[in-house]
């Protein structure tokens, strides 16, 4: 890059002596050929160290970027999972790995900078040998203005930073949860918190906005400033002005003034950011480690013999961390540490051994197994483990990959184990479903939950370890498949050491040793009997399931075969309308856009007025007369206004552009059909509201002013250029061909080429997503090495989207600059071997406006560049604005829900125009008040009539008919909030405990505690605080029962005459379930109560069940009616489960 700034400083030396040549008419035309020549090479020379500079500097910033990514990496797989569990840490974490890092792709700022120093003592050298000690003024005046930048925005970076980590931690929940917040009708009151922080983000970049748009002022009015003093002290002591040396001097000032301050301003402001995300680097790179805290437990990987050993001595763990410097951090597990603690654990077994973890809501189950996994600190007491370990989480983890992929991760490929435990684990069938087999490409959204469990013990079976830690993993299957996967589980217990969390007490008597917990406190029992014969566990017995007969299957698998595989939305070309539509969010007319261009076309007729006053200037007979200060002062100051009003507004319109693109994305996904929400990885949505929109805020606006102003310079010079010297206009036809062949087919290039780099990047945030998502599972099976791999191919695929667009790109710079420039290397021709047809003053104006383009089309070429990448990212979000929205009526109804009353009349719903119906001619009524059960095997219907319910996916045909009105007519504001729903996920957020199940505080406080005393809530707790304590996340610190009975209060404050429970029995303990059903019957008696359920216990004491297959409802009746039916599925079911009398069970509820 010094190369590229020596051969500028040349071209000024070239054109001091070319208009001494111009000036001289017995000098030879062979020396003007000589500098003619010598210019053209100059600024060819230039040109192309300029464009090798930064293409060696993209490709070292890439590397740089990818060894950054590995860095953090293996520090995220070694932090402590319940620093990771914050949404705050996962929020910085990933903001690290993508906004932070793309500070590091304009790192060349640096490179830029570092070069300017020498440059400067060497153009002070030649201004001093060419024009006198005089023209050190105006380099003065540069450098005091760079002082003034110095002093810039690096507090307003760093804060800028925590905000915008808040921001994407609460649309990463929000695009996560998407599916909940509209079933509980809670848009706004998650977009509310988001709009916030992007209007304090959109606040403080308008003060950075501000500080830039004060240094464009400077950088472009102070070279008419620099020029009246160093030209006015000139002809003050001298008397006089050479032409030659005045556009010599103007010609270095166009490159120490304009392009080098500028350099200066963005090194300078890259320098802070920089040092800014080093800051949020460091804090990432400290956090504590896992390994740290575990120095009292003996952990290996070999067993002994063969045989794997589990010993723990009067353990005591809790998630406290000791020694935690981040107070933070430290506080979020101190606050709970007293409430979350196991305590004096015994345990001894070794392999083969199958012991089921048992204990009521809150006991600590899960947090057993996290102790074992040496994810807690062992407070007092010794743990000793021998032998590698598996663990499949109550959530199962699952990458974003392949169904084979996510199975035998770690692990060799063996054919005939692979499938073997396929059948084992019941995913055959699923598999089959799926539209490429097990080489289907899935993530998060695209498998039910049971199917998420089933590959998780597959991953667990295929990896071969020593000991199996299960979390509860027969909860989220339906009877028949649960059978098989406990056998699975049974089998591989003859061998390996299982641990298994379960309140499924059918299952206790096959198991070799049974662990109760209660409050953190364990008893263990050698077998089945002991604990029944126990007093204080005899609600265990309750919770029991049905003793189907495996070969018997009720349902056939009928999965949604357009799950199983998911296609990114091809990108848009960016065209006109990009432009326009973002434009107008912050102009709103096209009359208020008319008016600032006009008053640009001003400010940029004001700054050549200048220049040309100068050769006026020089050739006055009086060049120290008051007048022509006067003069050339009134421009200064006319240059300052121009330039103020063309700067300020501009900038202020496009920052409320920002702020609108953004808010009408986040709408736009907040309104639009779930279909089109979950069709895309959760990694494509973090993308565009992260590494896009920093991307966008960062560059967007200053590309597009910087294009704009550098065209109308270019425009302004190639007019100045033809008025002097018509022949000039020759080359017009020459350049329109050569930029349409460019713009034709070069552009589009560029365009596509964006659109790849901008698409590979969201498989990677997905893979990071989910790596964090996973770490207690990566590091169980060990297998960090493995995802290492994986987040660096995504990364691998990055850069080389990234390496192929700088590459054509600097191609295309290149042409573009050469072209560009023709129209100066035309000039100096033209005024070479025309010297005689041309006044002196005008050829050296002509010549220092058109020699700034050789600087200026690099700013113009990488700007317009720049713009094209920001306004494809924008394109995205625009597209989010333009999503189908759900669908209100015109003719809506305004009447209040009070029987609860429902008739599904004819209904018909399908995902997508071109998938299989979901719902086929669904037909049956619920009395309002009654209380029904919905059963049918995963994939059969019961999800989707839930979404056809909600109004999630419309209805194709028919209608579903509540209170006697179409539920269609009802606004889907009013519909989702008249109907609770309790689903298999507990739908808590990062709020308070009083915001979560009240969040518009529309009930008193004395009411929210009537319901947690009824509910058992937090009774340990005599203090109201815990209604102001934070649920953080996805709460690692709270049971499953616990997050299920705080979203029950929710429902039970809304009292609704519709109420709707989605699975909810099937993950949590009898004592959660009997508090739920009693609170219902007492709470709600007169709502209408849908049990979606695998649980046939459950709906057992329902007035009617509703058995779906297929999308169609294929019986239906009471369960006494059912029952006496001998031809019935209900019956048949029944008999196989081996309830222990279930028709007198039947009998008392009729």
């Amino acid at each position: 890059m010094f190369l590229s700034y020596i051969f500028t400083l040349l071209c000024s030396v070239l054109i001091y002596y070319l208009l001494i040549y111009i000036n001289d008419d017995s000098s030879e035309e062979i020396i003007g050929g000589y500098l003619a020549s010598g210019l053209v090479i100059c600024v060819i020379l230039s040109i192309f160290f300029s464009i090798h500079s930064n293409m060696r500097t993209f490709i070292i910033l890439g590397l740089t970027k990818r060894a950054v990514i590995r860095m953090i990496t293996e520090k995220v797989l070694k932090i402590n999972s319940a620093i990771v569990s914050d949404p705050n840490i996962r929020g910085k974490i990933l903001n690290s790995v993508t906004s932070d890092l793309y500070v590091l792709e304009v790192f060349q700022a640096i490179i830029f900078l570092a070069a300017l120093p020498l440059t400067y003592i060497i153009a002070s050298i030649i201004i001093v040998i060419f024009f006198g000690i005089i023209g050190l003024v105006g380099i003065g005046i540069s450098l005091f203005q760079i002082l003034i930048i110095i002093i810039s925005d690096m507090y307003l970076k760093v804060k800028k930073g925590e905000i915008s980590d808040s921001r994407i931690s609460k649309t990463e929940f929000f695009i996560e949860s998407i599916r909940a917040i509209k079933i509980n009708n809670l848009e706004s009151y998650f977009l509310k918190p988001i709009f916030e922080d992007r209007e304090r983000e959109i606040n403080l970049q308008k003060k950075i906005s501000r500080f830039n748009s004060f240094f464009t002022i400077m950088c472009h009015s102070g070279l008419s400033l620099i020029l009246l003093a160093v030209l006015g002290l000139k002809s003050y002591l001298e008397g006089d002005l050479k032409i030659s040396e005045v556009f010599f001097l103007i010609s270095v000032y166009f490159f120490t003034q304009i392009f080098a301050t500028h350099v200066i301003f963005r090194g300078i402001k890259v320098f802070y950011a920089i040092k800014a995300v080093f800051l949020r680097l460091t804090d990432v790179l400290t956090l504590q480690e896992i390994q740290n805290q575990q120095q009292s437990i003996i952990s290996s990987r070999s067993s002994i013999n063969g045989q794997s050993h589990i010993l723990i001595i009067d353990g005591e763990m809790s998630w406290l961390i000791e020694n935690e410097s981040n107070e933070e951090i430290s506080n979020l597990i101190s606050n709970r540490s007293s409430i979350f603690v196991l305590k004096a654990i015994n345990l001894d077994i070794k392999s083969p051994h199958l012991l089921i973890v048992t204990g009521p809501t809150g006991s600590g189950k899960s947090t057993l197994l996290m102790s074992i996994l040496q994810e807690l600190n062992l407070i007092r007491g010794q743990i000793k483990i021998t032998g590698t370990i598996a663990y499949v989480d109550k959530d199962a983890w699952i990458l974003e990959d392949t169904v084979k992929n996510n199975i035998i991760i770690g692990t060799p490929f063996d054919n005939e184990k692979y499938y073997k435990i396929l059948e084992e684990c019941e995913l055959l069938e699923d598999i089959e479903t799926f539209p490429y087999k097990d080489e289907t490409l899935v993530n998060e959204n695209k498998l039910s939950g049971g199917q998420r469990v089933r590959i998780g013990l597959a991953r667990a079976l295929y990896a071969n370890a020593d000991i199996l830690l299960l979390d509860d993993p027969l909860s989220s299957s339906d009877p028949v498949v649960r059978k098989s996967i406990f056998s699975a589980i049974k089998k591989a217990s003859s061998e390996k050491l299982v641990i298994m969390t379960s309140n499924l007490s059918n299952y206790f008597e096959q198991a070799d040793s049974l662990l109760v917990l209660d409050k953190g406190i364990s008893t263990i029992y050698e077998n089945y009997e002991h604990i029944r014969s126990s007093v204080m566990n005899q609600d265990f017995l309750n919770c029991q399931e049905p003793k189907e007969n495996i070969k018997f299957k009720l349902f056939d698998p009928n999965e949604n075969k357009h799950k199983g595989k998911f296609i990114e939305e091809k990108i848009n070309d960016v065209n006109l309308k990009s432009y326009q539509t973002y434009t107008m969010y912050g102009f709103k007319s096209y009359l208020t856009l008319l008016f600032v261009f006009i008053l640009m076309l001003i400010a940029q007729a004001t700054f050549f007025f200048g220049i040309y006053w100068c050769q006026t200037w020089a050739a006055s007979s009086d060049p120290a007369s008051n007048s022509s200060l006067i003069s050339m002062s009134i421009i200064v100051l006319l240059t300052y206004i121009m330039f103020t009003c063309r700067v300020f507004p501009f900038f202020e319109f496009l920052l409320q552009s920002n702020k609108i693109l953004h808010n009408n994305a986040v709408l736009g996904l907040s309104k639009a059909y779930i279909q089109y929400l979950t069709a895309y990885s959760s990694g494509f949505y973090i993308q565009r509201f992260s590494k896009d929109l920093s991307s966008i805020d960062e560059s967007l606006i200053n590309a597009y002013y910087d294009t704009i102003s550098i065209s109308l310079y270019i425009f302004a010079t190639a007019t100045v250029v033809i008025i002097i010297r018509p022949f000039a206009a020759l080359l017009l036809p020459f350049w329109i061909a050569f930029f349409w062949i460019l713009f034709r087919y070069m552009n589009p290039l560029l365009i596509q080429l964006k659109s790849v780099e901008i698409t590979v990047k969201s498989p990677f945030i997905t893979t990071y997503s989910s790596l964090l998502e996973g770490i207690v599972t990566i590091r169980a099976h060990e297998i960090e090495n493995i995802m290492i791999k994986k987040v660096e191919e995504k990364s691998l695929d990055n850069y080389r989207a990234y390496f192929a667009l700088q590459s054509v790109t600097h191609f295309y710079q290149f042409w573009f600059l050469a072209m560009i420039n023709m129209i100066f290397i035309l000039n100096v021709i033209l005024i070479t071997f025309g010297r005689s047809m041309i006044e002196p003053g005008l050829a050296g104006f002509s010549l220092a406006v058109s020699f700034n383009l050789l600087r200026m089309t690099y700013a113009f070429n990488k700007s317009f560049t720049e713009l094209q990448s920001q306004i494809c990212l924008a394109q995205k979000l625009i597209n989010f604005a333009e999503l189908p929205q759900e669908h209100e009526s015109s003719r809506l109804v305004f009447k209040q829900i009070t029987k609860g009353e429902i008739i599904f009349a004819n209904l018909c719903m399908r995902y997508h125009p071109d998938s299989p119906l979901a719902l086929s001619n669904l037909n049956f009524h619920i009395k309002g008040g009654s209380t029904v059960g919905i059963v049918g095997r995963t994939g059969s219907g019961k999800s989707s009539l839930q979404q056809a319910l909600f109004r999630l996916i419309p209805p194709e045909s028919g209608s579903i008919i509540i209170d006697g009105t179409n539920y269609l007519l009802f606004s889907l504001q009013y519909l989702r909030l008249s109907i609770s729903v309790l689903m298999q996920s507990p739908f808590l957020f990062q709020a308070s405990i009083r915001d979560n199940v009240d969040p518009f505080h529309k009930y008193s406080l004395s009411s929210i505690k009537e319901i947690f005393k009824e509910l058992s809530l937090f009774l340990a707790l005599k203090s109201d605080e815990y209604l102001t304590s934070k649920i953080i996340g996805k709460d690692i610190f709270l049971s499953l029962g616990q997050k299920q009975l705080l979203c029950l209060a929710r429902i039970l404050l809304r009292d609704n005459r519709i109420v709707v429970l989605d699975e909810v029995f099937s993950d949590i303990d009898s004592e959660a379930e009997n508090i739920i059903k009693k609170s219902i019957q007492h709470r709600l008696n007169k709502s209408t109560v849908i049990i979606i359920t695998h649980k046939l216990r459950s709906i057992l004491e329902c007035n009617k069940v509703f058995i779906i297959e297929k999308g169609v409802c294929v019986e239906q009746g009471s369960p006494k009616s059912l029952y006496q039916n001998e031809n019935s599925l209900f019956k048949k079911f029944v008999v196989l489960a081996e309830i222990e009398n279930p028709y007198e069970k039947i009998i008392n509820n009729c």
